[in-house]
């Protein structure tokens, strides 16, 4: 996953990206854009409570850890991949 941009947004839809075309295949690259998602998911929630249009991002929060749980869930064999995925559920 590239790490050059320092926009979470833009580095997680690219790790989707690159996961969702089978181009993630290593757990260390599919580990590092589940703790984007994660990073990501918990700034929605925090933009949530302090803005008053908490409806956009909690459906944002609500899609990145619907994408988070199914790449979780796919790659929980290994450990440090199911220690997020259970921090996530």
């Amino acid at each position: 996953m590239n790490n050059e941009c320092n926009n979470i947004f833009a580095q997680s839809e690219y790790g989707l990206v690159s996961y969702y075309a089978g181009q993630l295949r290593r757990n260390d690259d599919v580990l590092l854009l589940l703790q984007k998602l994660f990073e990501l998911a918990k700034n929605y929630i925090a933009e949530a409570k302090n803005d008053g249009q908490k409806n956009h991002y909690i459906f944002y929060f609500s899609s990145v850890l619907a994408n988070a749980l199914h790449i979780a869930e796919n790659r929980k064999t290994d450990p440090s991949i199911d220690t997020l995925y259970k921090k996530l559920i």
